[in-house]
């Protein structure tokens, strides 16, 4: 697990090479967009929290097989 809920992040960038994470929350930070080739490197992740941020749009999220559960709650999405 990786908790790095309430801080100021404004994107994903720099968190990856995480085989082995299994949940991730990035909740409650001012996240904008997603890198998704980041996201991609989390081979394992089958929690990711990514609610209460400013995210706009999704793009795919196919990389992420083994996901299971994902909070996109309380964002700005126009767009999927």
């Amino acid at each position: 697990m990786l908790d790095a809920s309430h801080n100021k992040l404004t994107t994903n960038a720099g968190i990856c090479n995480m085989r082995r994470l299994k949940l991730l929350d990035l909740s409650h930070n001012e996240i904008t967009a997603l890198v998704t080739s980041q996201l991609a490197t989390f081979t394992s992740i089958i929690n990711l929290d990514l609610s209460h941020n400013k995210i706009n749009t999704v793009t795919s999220l196919a990389p992420l097989a083994t996901l299971q559960v994902l909070h996109l709650e309380k964002n700005n999405i126009k767009d999927l």
